[in-house]
């Protein structure tokens, strides 16, 4: 059964096509890394399958249901989406920040249950922040700050985790912790996850499967070990590469930009 299904999917914005004619699926439990280079309509793709982007033609079904069945209350249990970037309010602690993600689940007559303080808490001590409930969000790292926004979106308690580019702004340890963070989340919870990556390393070893984006349209879509290539590299990015094998996943050694594009 499939958790995403994207079927001939395009956008056109101002006159320009950003996506045209876009179709995967995305089957439930996997993880999915997309990629390709900067402004290839990666985090429209995103956003279109979320529903925040109006597409000019295809289809969108998250859980084989029409998208635009969805209302957002009936949505928000199904998919938890980080952005970017997301407006702190300084005024909060990590904890409150956290239960935000409770919000779904809620009536404002009974404010919060006891089975929500009980995912506030899992979902701090998933991401391994729960020494950090009391403190105020803005005095995070940014590592920590990530964390935070994973926890919130797991306490949705969603089926499906789309993120655009977590890593960034992270230096390489809160790189990796993020990235072994959402696989742990994956593998043990069977969250599908969904999210553009830059990095190809990380997405090679921390996705099942990958879809490479180019002219607007879909350049790859495969197994980390079946497109992770050469020719790809020099395709997509302009850069020579070697890709070897290491614990069982291809890892990309980058010598520096193709000939054509140094010019």
């Amino acid at each position: 059964m499939s958790a995403v299904t994207v079927e001939h999917l395009s956008v056109v914005l101002a006159e320009r096509t950003v996506l045209r004619d876009i179709s995967f699926t995305v089957g439930q439990g996997e993880t999915v890394s997309i990629l390709g280079a900067n402004g290839c309509g990666k985090s429209t793709l995103l956003r279109s399958i979320l529903g925040l982007q109006p597409i000019t033609a295809g289809d969108v079904r998250i859980d084989e249901r029409q998208m635009t069945e969805y209302t957002p209350a009936e949505l928000a249990p199904k998919v938890a989406f980080l952005p970017q970037s997301a407006d702190i309010d300084g005024d909060m602690t990590v904890e409150e920040w956290v239960a935000c993600g409770r919000y779904p689940y809620q009536r404002w007559w009974n404010g919060v249950s006891d089975t929500d303080r009980a995912v506030i808490q899992q979902a701090l001590e998933q991401t391994n922040i729960l020494h950090l409930r009391h403190r105020w969000v803005t005095s995070l790292s940014g590592g920590e700050r990530q964390r935070a926004r994973i926890a919130m979106a797991l306490a949705q308690e969603p089926e499906i985790i789309m993120l655009d580019e977590p890593t960034t702004y992270l230096d390489l340890a809160h790189q990796l912790e993020v990235m072994e963070l959402l696989r742990r989340i994956n593998v043990e919870e069977q969250v599908s996850v969904v999210m553009v990556l830059h990095d190809v390393n990380h997405a090679a070893k921390y996705s099942d499967w990958l879809l490479v984006l180019a002219d607007a349209q879909v350049f790859a879509n495969g197994s980390p070990q079946e497109i992770l290539t050469a020719d790809l590299m020099k395709a997509i990015y302009g850069v020579d590469a070697t890709i070897e094998c290491r614990d069982g996943y291809p890892y990309c050694f980058i010598h520096g930009l193709t000939a054509s594009a140094a010019k």
